[in-house]
């Protein structure tokens, strides 16, 4: 008989971050130890712990220490590192190149969007 392995089982196999399934407590403490900028090692932690939240997906998955730092997070951190580093940190702990970028550009805000959507209505009516 073929064994049966679930479409959640199939997700986790294949999704790019397979690699970090299977950190604990203490590797994600050995894996942010080299960072000590405090402010981009509790980014980081934000942006795994954010990228982590589906339920089906966290099973089984130990992000005590990952929450720990996240739980520190406050909104002047932004200022206290750059993008750049951000971004490489990333890529180490195993995001992809263009997942890495997109996860350390900031967000361009509310503000950003009307006014997207106002100059592509302008846009339209010409």
């Amino acid at each position: 008989m073929k064994n049966y392995v679930t479409k959640a089982e199939r997700v986790r196999r294949k999704h790019w971050n397979r690699k970090m399934w299977r950190r604990c407590k203490a590797d994600w403490e050995e894996a942010l130890s080299p960072v000590t900028n405090q402010y981009l090692k509790v980014k980081v932690a934000c942006v795994v712990m954010w990228d982590s939240q589906d339920d089906k997906l966290k099973q089984g998955r130990d992000f005590s220490y990952l929450k720990s730092l996240s739980d520190n997070y406050r909104p002047y951190y932004e200022e206290g590192y750059n993008q750049e580093e951000l971004k490489d940190i990333l890529i180490n702990l195993g995001y992809p190149k263009d997942h890495a970028i997109k996860r350390s550009t900031p967000p361009k805000g509310a503000d950003y969007e009307q006014y997207r959507r106002l100059k592509k209505k302008q846009e339209a009516q010409l």
